[in-house]
């Protein structure tokens, strides 16, 4: 870029927020690039070789993620018939990429609550133990 991206994007800001986020176009960009053109497509065909149905159907939505460093993330869920089980969110910044993963085990509100508890107790989930949420 010919001028400093940093004023440019401050020209941007709009006044009645609290705070600015600036973003390197060109960082952003190639973040953005990285995220869409090499990471999905890989993540969605093999969503589809296990015959997943996922969203989105199309190409998943950019966000901003909070971070030192310029981070971009997106987001996709995996779903058994209608009900989703799974969401993953990858970010990725020019130093590293990480993948976050949460899974959700649907249970009908008349489920004994000693199964409930042997699923919790299980040593397979040990050191990463599941959150327990009741909606």
């Amino acid at each position: 870029m010919s001028t400093n991206w940093v004023i440019e994007e401050a020209k941007k800001f709009d006044c009645s927020k609290d705070k600015a986020i600036l973003e390197n176009p060109e960082k952003k960009k190639c973040l953005d690039d990285i995220l869409i053109k090499r990471f999905w497509p890989v993540a969605r065909e093999s969503i589809e070789d296990a015959m997943y149905n996922y969203w989105p159907a199309d190409k998943p939505e950019i966000e901003f993620e909070f971070s030192y460093i310029l981070t971009r993330s997106m987001s996709y869920m995996l779903f058994d018939g209608n009900k989703a089980f799974f969401r993953g969110k990858l970010s990725c910044s020019m130093r590293h990429w990480i993948l976050n993963s949460e899974f959700w085990l649907g249970l009908r509100q008349d489920t004994d609550i000693l199964a409930i508890i042997k699923i919790l107790q299980d040593p397979l989930l040990r050191g990463i133990p599941p959150a327990l949420t009741l909606y």
